[in-house]
This record gives C-alpha cells, structure tokens and sequence, in this order.
C-alpha cells in the first residue's frame, strides 16, 4: 500500500490549510442531470465505508446535514433541483479535514457566462490502498458521459485561506511532479474541449480521444501502462502505484510522462494562473507542462 510521507499537511492557526489526499477529478460536458448524480453517487457508495458517508448537503448549501440510514431516499430528496439548475449538485463527507473521503458533484456556470465543464470529485485517504481510487475511476468511467478525469495523489486546501494555500502548495508542486495541483473554478472553463493532463490514472472521453486518434499520433502504451477502453472513457493506468514523484530524491514520474506525451495534442495549451506564487512568478503553465518540459518549472 502506497503513502504519502508525513507533512504534506499545513495548519494555519489550527485549521487546515492544505494537504495531500488521493483524489479523482472527472470533467463533464454538461450539467449532471439527477440520474447522473446518483449513478456516480452509487458507484462512490459500493466502495466508500459505511461509516465514513456521515454530512450530506447539495452543493450551494453552506450547511450539512447527518446523513440518515436509508442515505439513498435522502441523496435523492436534495437533489429535487438538480435537472432545473445548472450549478445544482451534491457533497457527500466524513466531517473530516485530515484523510477525509468526500463525493462531490455539481453543474457549473462561470461568473462571467463563459460555458465551462461541470465535475464529479472524489477525495480518499493517502493510506488507503491505491487500488480503490482505480476501481472509483473505473465505476465512474462505465456510467458518466465525460470529457476527461485525472486521479492519484492531489493537493486540496481551504478556501478561506486561498491565497496563503497556494503559496505552500507552489512550494510542494516544485518539489512533488506527481502531485495534482487544482482550482477548478480556473480550470473548467478550459477542459471543454482540452485534458488538462496525465496523472497516475488518467481518463479520456470518447469525443476527446476520438480526435487524438483522427490525429494519427495514438501509440499503443508499453507495460507497466495499461489501458481500459470503457463505456464512457479509457482509462488510462501509468504504473501499479500512484508516485509523488519526488524531485529531492532524484525521483521524475517517467510512466506520467510517457501518457502526458502521447496526450499533447488535445492538451491544454492555455490556462489562467493559480493563485500565490504560482501567479507571482506567472508559471502555471509551466507547472501544467512539467511532465515534458520539466526543466521550465
């Protein structure tokens, strides 16, 4: 079983600010329509313990809620809105900030009207064997019409505290090539038609790699990447373990990489800045290339 090492956590006078978790960020075309939320919400729930799916609230409501023993029939009351609003959603959580598991989904409309991709967000504990995150992203890539996802060791942080986070998740993303740094609001505008990148597990959407192979640029992986042609997406699996890939330690993600290369004609080739020094030194996008230009970031 992989782990992240002690300290990929900071407090702030007491609270969380940031730390490492495993996660899995799907991006969707549209607005998950009910059906939708509880069929990603069933597939979180076969593998999530009972014990840890306590707090149910929908997504724009500041407030949770205990979640009751027949959480379906609940699950299914909060999302009595889902297919009339765009920004409509679900968040499923532990209560805990530290090795939390959490299911998160919601439509998203940009502040400024610009369409953007809505997302499905699951977040697991670091000690948890790697091997559940595979088997959520499989689950999720048999059910969700989807544009693309990534999964395996991910940075989350407190919103309160956005800026002072991204200061201390900058210092770790310089450090950890394997982690994945996130801010969706930035990022869902600009994964409607793009991958943001590759990761431990990676998904890519049928339109999305329908095009990369019209482009006549798809290679069959080598072993130890594997990939699973699914109903909604391939899934794409760089290696047994997900990696931090620890530059301190002479470590570089090759196996990330190897994906991330095949993948660059339908990346991401723009992307407003994350926040802190990552905006500071105006190098987001050379974080978002580090895989195959690492010398840059």
């Amino acid at each position: 079983m992989a782990a992240a090492p002690p300290g990929l956590e900071r407090l702030h006078r007491g609270e969380m600010l940031c730390r490492v978790s495993l996660g899995l960020t799907c991006y969707l075309p549209d607005a998950p329509t009910r059906d939708e939320v509880l069929r990603a919400y069933s597939v979180y729930r076969s593998l999530c313990p009972a014990d840890r799916r306590t707090l149910v609230s929908n997504a724009r409501n500041p407030f949770f809620f205990p979640m009751e023993k027949d959480d379906l029939t609940q699950v299914n009351g909060c999302l009595a809105a889902q297919d009339r609003r765009r920004d409509e959603g679900l968040v499923v959580w532990d209560g805990n900030d530290s090795e939390q598991w959490s299911f998160w989904m919601q439509g998203f409309m940009s502040p400024a009207g610009v369409p953007a991709a809505s997302f499905c967000q699951i977040l697991i504990p670091e000690t948890i064997d790697p091997e559940v995150l595979h088997e959520l992203a499989r689950g999720l890539a048999g059910t969700l019409p989807m544009l693309s996802g990534h999964g395996g060791y991910t940075v989350h942080y407190n919103a309160r505290l956005k800026q002072r986070a991204f200061n201390q998740i900058y210092g770790w993303s310089k450090r950890f090539l394997g982690i994945e740094v996130e801010d969706l609001p930035r990022t869902l505008p600009f994964v409607l038609n793009a991958v943001k990148g590759a990761n431990w597990l990676t998904l890519i959407g049928r339109s999305l790699w329908r095009r990369l192979a019209g482009a006549d640029v798809v290679a069959p992986f080598l072993s130890p990447v594997s990939s699973e042609p699914l109903a909604e997406a391939l899934l794409i699996r760089a290696g047994e373990m997900p990696s931090l890939a620890d530059r301190h330690r002479g470590e570089f993600p090759n196996l990330y990489a190897d994906v991330e290369r095949t993948l660059l004609a339908i990346k991401v080739t723009d992307h407003p800045e994350f926040d802190g020094r990552f905006a500071e030194s105006d190098e987001t996008n050379a974080w978002l290339r580090r895989l195959v230009d690492p010398d840059r970031w």
